[in-house]
């Protein structure tokens, strides 16, 4: 309990004097980690990727390492003085209503008919007031608490502003020149309890198969697959295969072939990837990127998913639907809206 006190009141003292930091806890650990960058260390750091990779990634270098119990403000006050300047960004987010969700679904769902795409992923933004006695620190020890399996993370850099996020989906994972993938697609409500339709299985396949392609013309070796696994996050369920290979490159450089995957932009993807520009604009900022940890011991990367970008007064947060030509407007819609629960349920 002390521990997470610590976290929670460091987290408060990072956030209100500015520093550039990252703090995360990874999938099924009991470790909750901190960066705090001092822009000095290039070869460890914390990385963020925007959905569009054509845009240069953002790093919070390896400068102070804290873990556990480790994590205090005495400890940031030994490296850091003073406060750093910083306007909270202030912008204006696209806000699609129902109806015109429904619309830009609709339009996706004849392109795949027309067989132009065989998916795409619309995504909107939900705006929530952020209240005033709103605690950041508490609420992101709640998101480690409930999301054991999830990339929990909080981070502020002057290039991106202060994210917020518990991903299920890992991008790359590098253990000497073996690397780990996932094919991720589909969701479900848990409470629904029922079987996998055939839309949603050909949507993972359609993920899987992209992989693979991708792997194989870039001379990745030794590549296996996993049987199709449900998994859980959170209230929903998503149908996964993992996928191993051989590559002597180097994380970001195989990161940046896989993304933006299918699972968050479409297949074909130069295509989806246009028609989301033209649609959505630049909306997405680093949700659908990737975000993680490049550091010489431990490299592992995950889809920015399930994450929220925190404004002076308030909340934009993140959802996005795979959109195929079987897909039902209102269906995607209530995806959409089940999908911010990951985020919204903490808030009150």
């Amino acid at each position: 309990i002390k521990k997470l006190i610590q976290v929670s009141e460091t987290i408060q003292y990072l956030v209100s004097n500015n520093i550039t930091f990252a703090m995360y806890k990874l999938p099924n650990s009991s470790s909750i980690d901190l960066v705090v960058s001092l822009g000095i260390n290039k070869e460890e750091y914390f990385i963020i990727q925007d959905f569009d990779s054509s845009n240069k990634e953002n790093i919070i270098e390896k400068d102070i390492f804290l873990q556990n119990e480790q994590i205090n403000i005495p400890n940031i006050k030994k490296y850091i003085f003073g406060k750093n300047n910083y306007k909270f960004n202030t912008r204006k987010a696209i806000v699609f209503t129902k109806e015109m969700y429904k619309e830009y679904v609709s339009a996706i769902v004849e392109k795949c008919k027309n067989e132009e795409f065989s998916k795409c992923v619309p995504a909107r933004i939900i705006v929530k007031n952020k209240d005033d006695n709103f605690n950041i620190g508490n609420y992101f020890i709640k998101l480690v608490k409930e999301y054991k399996t999830a990339f929990v993370n909080l981070y502020f850099h002057p290039n991106t502003g202060l994210w917020l996020g518990a991903t299920p989906e890992l991008l790359l994972k590098k253990n000497g020149n073996v690397f780990e993938t996932f094919s991720l697609a589909g969701t479900k409500l848990i409470s629904k309890n029922r079987n996998w339709n055939p839309k949603e299985i050909e949507e993972q396949q359609i993920v899987t198969n992209y992989i693979l392609d991708l792997l194989i013309h870039n001379n990745c070796e030794k590549i296996n697959t996993s049987k199709v696994k449900t998994i859980d996050a959170g209230q929903i369920q998503h149908l996964k295969t993992t996928i191993q290979f051989h590559s002597d490159k180097d994380i970001n450089s195989i990161a940046k072939l896989l993304h933006p995957t299918p699972a968050v932009c479409g297949m074909p993807q130069k295509k989806s990837f246009d028609f989301i520009i033209t649609t959505e604009g630049k909306q997405r900022e680093n949700y659908a990127g990737f975000i993680g940890i490049n550091f010489k011991k431990e490299q592992i990367l995950f889809v920015n998913l399930r994450c929220m970008q925190i404004l002076e007064g308030k909340f934009l947060i993140y959802v996005g639907a795979g959109v195929t030509k079987d897909s039902i407007p209102e269906n995607e819609w209530t995806e959409t809206e089940n999908k911010s629960e990951t985020l919204m349920q903490f808030m009150d």
